[in-house]
């Protein structure tokens, strides 16, 4: 799905305003990748300790699963808001399914320069086309 012109996506409008910058926003890119970050999901407020220890969990578990993964932080493009995340090669369903396990609301998914997001759900509804990812990036 692509937003159109008046349509309200299913998910906060910041989604489509994000960019990201770091290792893992660098070329070269692999076809098609996910964007995976384990600190509070949106909406909720967590202690930093909290946003530490799940971000290493998901390192690890990265690590445990064997994917390649490079770190990158998201980031609203006014700096009010900083996620550290990670470039992870796996396919859509297993980044949702990490989504879900580290208690996400959405993750990125990008395939051929095209940035999507993905809500995090059992039924895994369609991508929802944001734009260009090499739009998104930042130095």
């Amino acid at each position: 799905m692509s937003l159109e012109e008046g349509q309200r996506p299913p998910f906060p409008d910041a989604y489509r305003h994000t960019i990201f910058r770091g290792p893992g926003a660098t070329p070269p890119f692999p076809e098609s990748f996910a964007i995976v970050t384990a600190w509070a999901t949106t909406g909720e407020v967590w202690p930093v300790e909290r946003n530490l220890d799940a971000s290493g969990a998901l390192e690890s578990r990265l690590q445990g699963l064997g994917l390649p993964h490079l770190p990158l932080t998201g980031e609203a493009p006014d700096g009010t808001h900083i996620e550290p995340s990670w470039r992870v090669e796996t396919s859509m369903t297993q980044a949702v399914a990490l989504g879900l396990e580290f208690l996400q609301h959405a993750i990125y998914w990008v395939h051929e320069d095209r940035l999507y997001v993905v809500l995090c759900a059992p039924d895994r509804p369609e991508p929802w086309l944001i734009g260009r990812w090499r739009e998104q990036l930042r130095s």
